[in-house]
């Protein structure tokens, strides 16, 4: 029995599902039943009697909760206590985009929630790649980035999908046949440019008969689209003031919006500190936060 499997058992017993047991655990559903079993096995009894439409506990089952709960209190209260006393910095890179629009919301969160010092953390803001570096080198302990993450020595999970959005300047989107461009985007071979591709080809139009204009770099794409060269696929969190202030429209498109995974990635193996491990945990529950 460890702390793991009496989560997973707790968990269970709130949500009488297995299955929604794993997706708010970040777990698969063969992991889940593997800790109901093992505590089975621990104190030889059954702890859910299957139903129709859902599981509940046996009587042993409903015995032992509040003991699994009042457990799970004093270890969560002693993590809390580590934590509030632990001096240890956390080191976290991440891409330009998820720097400017995510990360004070993350770290104000983060903060309140666990009552660490703001001194603690100590972010870096660059590019996707150099993020990713800074882990691979041991000089982050977790990077926060969008697009596909190479082959090697990290591992990762999504922590929030940005939600993009169709968008033109206010005195174009009259224009006739606007949607077929000019599309302003960025170059070819970048992740955001893929994004971009696979939305235009679910409006069903061909990329080979729109006019695009590329750019290397978000801002310029934003830029180019508030100056009035075309049609832009941008974050919603990225021009929602020029939504707001009227210089910006969302166009009624369908679909009306794509969403991309952001991500974040640490080295394979053991967390470097507890407050990398909870800063990690605390993502994992809260993705649908961040939409």
């Amino acid at each position: 029995m460890n702390i793991d499997h009496l989560k997973t058992f707790v968990t269970v017993a709130k949500t009488k599902s297995f299955s929604r047991a794993a997706e708010l655990l970040n777990l698969s559903q063969p992991a889940v039943s593997h800790h109901i079993r093992a505590l089975e096995v621990h104190f030889s009894q059954a702890l859910f009697e299957r139903q129709p439409r859902q599981i509940v506990l046996t009587a042993f089952g409903r015995k032992l909760i509040p003991h699994a709960e009042a457990l799970l209190d004093m270890y969560y209260n002693m993590e809390a206590y580590a934590l509030k006393n632990d001096e240890s910095p956390l080191h976290i890179s991440t891409s330009n985009t998820i720097g400017e629009y995510f990360l004070f919301d993350l770290m104000k969160s983060f903060i309140e929630k666990e009552g660490i010092r703001f001194d603690q953390i100590h972010p870096y803001v660059s590019t996707t790649e150099d993020a990713l570096h800074q882990v691979e080198k041991g000089l982050a302990h977790i990077a926060l980035v969008e697009g596909r993450i190479p082959e090697g020595p990290f591992t990762y999970a999504v922590f929030a999908q940005d939600e993009m959005i169709p968008v033109i300047r206010r005195d174009l989107h009259t224009k006739k046949d606007v949607v077929k461009g000019p599309w302003v985007m960025r170059e070819v071979g970048c992740t955001m440019r893929a994004h971009t591709e696979h939305y235009i080809e679910q409006l069903g139009l061909a990329l080979d008969q729109l006019d695009i204009i590329s750019f290397n770099n978000n801002r310029l794409v934003k830029q180019g689209v508030v100056k009035g060269l075309g049609v832009g696929l941008l974050p919603l969190r990225s021009v929602q003031e020029e939504i707001d202030k009227d210089v910006l429209i969302r166009l009624p498109l369908v679909p009306p919006s794509y969403y991309r995974p952001l991500y974040m990635v640490r080295l394979k193996g053991p967390f470097p500190s507890r407050i990398a491990r909870l800063f990690w945990e605390t993502l994992l529950n809260t993705e649908g936060d961040y939409h």
